[in-house]
């Protein structure tokens, strides 16, 4: 799921009073969303980009797509999920390289279309760029639960593009696991910590704490990537709370929990599978 190469540059830190604030949902954004989805249907035409599963998009699954990215722009406090992976040793669900090991390492896994990780399976490397992840076996989980009966290879795909809040036909092809050192990972939430189960979307959300402190390159970097991801055209449904924004499920909108490798991260590739190998195998 990469999705962006933004580096962190600062390593100093900016103290925040944070205060919890109230947010209520009004019917004015229910009127706003109506709204947007007849102009998206009627004007706006998003471009798809080109993949394996080249195909006529609908109009129907575009719209769904824009009204996402519209819907992610804003972090209200009733979409906080309380039930976020939460990376601990104590964690029966995850799968670790070596559990008695001091700094033990974590699979993870990342679904891309870059072939440069082919030929490295075994191999340590070092990451150049931002990697956006999920634990293992969570999307492995939901493939055995949800997609067992889906025949069909294109909509197995859409099915996996919709759960992890990206573009329909967006052209990954292959899915690879990486052992990561939980140190080199992070949220893309404001409290970017993992150890913990529920994230917020806005830095004013967060409950106070005398400890509060937010570096001000993680600041920057979030507030650009905020800038970046909610175009009309080639946006994404960042929803800044630690879960995938889940277009294709109409009862709720919370998917995987999402994590970022960062740059510089020393990691090891475990495996690299078709989609379909991984999800169905």
């Amino acid at each position: 799921m990469q999705r962006t190469n933004l580096n962190f540059g600062l390593n100093f830190g900016l103290n925040f009073g944070l205060k919890s604030g109230f947010n209520f949902k009004f019917s004015v954004k229910s009127i706003a969303l109506t709204l947007l989805a007849i102009a998206t249907f009627t004007f706006v035409v998003f471009q798809i980009p080109q993949g394996l599963y080249s195909q006529t998009i609908s109009a129907d699954l575009i719209n769904k797509y824009n009204l996402a990215v519209a819907d992610a722009k804003v972090a209200e406090l009733d979409e906080v999920s309380q039930d976020l992976v939460a990376i601990t040793k104590d964690n029966k669900f995850l799968i670790w390289q070596n559990k008695t090991a001091p700094k033990d390492k974590l699979l993870v896994a990342t679904w891309t279309n870059y072939t440069g990780y082919d030929n490295q399976v075994g191999q340590p490397i070092t990451t150049s760029r931002q990697t956006w992840v999920t634990v293992a076996p969570e999307l492995q989980n939901f493939c055995k639960e949800k997609l067992k009966d889906v025949t069909n290879q294109s909509d197995r795909t859409l099915r996996l593009e919709q759960l992890l809040g990206l573009p329909p036909n967006n052209g990954k092809t292959r899915f690879v696991e990486f052992w990561v050192n939980p140190e080199n990972l992070f949220r893309p939430s404001a409290d970017s910590e993992i150890t913990d189960r529920t994230a917020f979307g806005e830095f004013t959300q967060i409950p106070p704490s005398p400890d509060a402190s937010i570096k001000l390159s993680y600041l920057q970097w979030f507030e650009k990537l905020r800038s970046q991801s909610y175009n009309a055209t080639g946006g994404y449904p960042w929803t800044r709370m630690g879960y995938t924004y889940d277009w294709g499920n109409p009862k709720s909108e919370i998917g995987l929990s999402e994590f970022v490798i960062d740059t510089g991260a020393m990691i090891e590739v475990k495996s690299v599978q078709t989609t379909d190998k991984y999800c169905v195998s």
